[in-house]
């Protein structure tokens, strides 16, 4: 039987074709060679919005790739090997199972490494961009730092939504200088030991919540009121003095885009007033300062 060439095709055609295939099936077929990849690219694939959330890649319409310990290989039926690259150093040959209709799982000895790599490759193949980032549990300093430089030469540092659990500060303040959420930022910093951290954003997301936000200071929430609509804080060492300067300047509508604050603080006391009422006043009254507000 004569071979037929599909590549000999012209592009419109293949572009039809590569159409017809789901992101699985673009994966498969980008791995045959680099040619392929740009057929691939052809299906209009850029609408294609990646969410990297812990351990699983999802590609728009609920295509999971997720990336399993190797450890966890014998509990599944192996389809094949796949291969990856981070570098011309660091080649990966990784064995691949199917676990549902919607999910692909790759085996990997480095979990985190391997949720970088794919992530790079997916978004190569594909030519969209990541747009959520949920790294709750913490991912290795050296790891959290590739994908976040990758962010900053690929995308610009842009991305809608990033989650992010921190044990280092360097890690913490870095992100914070140079990512650009345009939606919302969430951010938890357990090993938060007492220090304040002189940090500058460089983007305006629209929701901002931070758990274990000690280190969040007044000046910090006065910056990003003027551009937050959202403000969630917990475990916040805010005190009555400062929570009164600034919504006094709230008042003054000093921040238009401000609709909503919440912050959890043990700091706050029941004797400083707070805008000329006690806490306890506070408490009858906010229905109407909130009309205010």
């Amino acid at each position: 039987m004569p071979r037929f060439r599909l590549l000999g095709l012209p592009s419109v055609v293949l572009g039809e074709i590569a159409k017809l295939w789901d992101p699985f099936e673009l994966f498969h077929v980008s791995q045959c060679s680099k040619k392929m990849i740009k057929i691939v690219q052809l299906a209009n694939t850029s609408k294609l919005k990646l969410t990297l959330w812990d351990r699983s890649l999802y590609v728009t319409g609920n295509y999971y790739f997720k990336v399993v310990s190797t450890a966890n290989i014998g509990n599944f039926k192996i389809l094949g090997v796949r291969h990856f690259e981070l570098n011309p150093n660091q080649k990966f040959e990784i064995k691949i199972a199917r676990d549902k209709d919607d999910v692909l799982c790759f085996f990997w000895d480095d979990e985190f490494l391997g949720r970088a790599v794919m992530l790079f490759y997916l978004s190569h193949i594909f030519n969209c961009p990541l747009k959520y980032f949920v790294a709750g549990p913490p991912f290795p300093s050296k790891v959290f730092r590739l994908i976040i430089g990758w962010l900053i030469e690929k995308q610009n540092g842009e991305i809608e939504d990033i989650y992010a659990t921190f044990e280092d500060e360097e890690d913490l303040k870095w992100t914070l200088d140079n990512l650009k959420a345009s939606k919302s930022l969430n951010i938890n910093f357990p090993s938060y030991q007492g220090q304040l951290i002189s940090y500058s954003l460089k983007f305006h997301p629209k929701i901002l919540k931070i758990a274990n936000s000690g280190w969040f200071t007044i000046d910090n929430l006065v910056l990003a009121a003027k551009w937050c609509m959202l403000i969630s804080l917990e475990q916040s060492k805010l005190s009555n003095k400062d929570l009164d300067a600034f919504l006094r300047l709230w008042m003054t509508e000093e921040f238009p885009c401000l609709q909503f604050l919440a912050i959890k603080n043990e700091s706050f006391n029941d004797k400083e007033k707070i805008m000329d009422r006690s806490p306890m006043q506070w408490k009858t009254k906010r229905r109407l300062l909130r009309q205010k507000l």
